[in-house]
């Protein structure tokens, strides 16, 4: 009888730790999830070669990487 006691204890206790595991976890994503909804904000548009493609995506994003090429001769 004793030791049907232990095994059931032993099982609650890895139970209730199996479920404070995956609730954290969840709550960890739902968190990582929640930072990556600002990425407009934070990142800029990379190889926009074009001021048409700049135009196009300036409501999305705060910044972006242009290519400038500089001729000395014309200046």
């Amino acid at each position: 009888m004793r030791k049907g006691k232990i095994t059931l204890g032993v099982i609650a206790i890895l139970l209730v730790l199996a479920l404070a595991f995956v609730a954290l976890r969840n709550s960890y994503y739902l968190w990582l999830v929640g930072k990556f909804q600002d990425i407009p904000e934070k990142f800029w548009l990379h190889r926009v070669n074009s001021p048409l493609k700049m135009k196009e995506f300036a409501e999305k994003y705060s910044g972006f990487e242009m290519d400038a090429l500089y001729n000395e001769k014309d200046r």
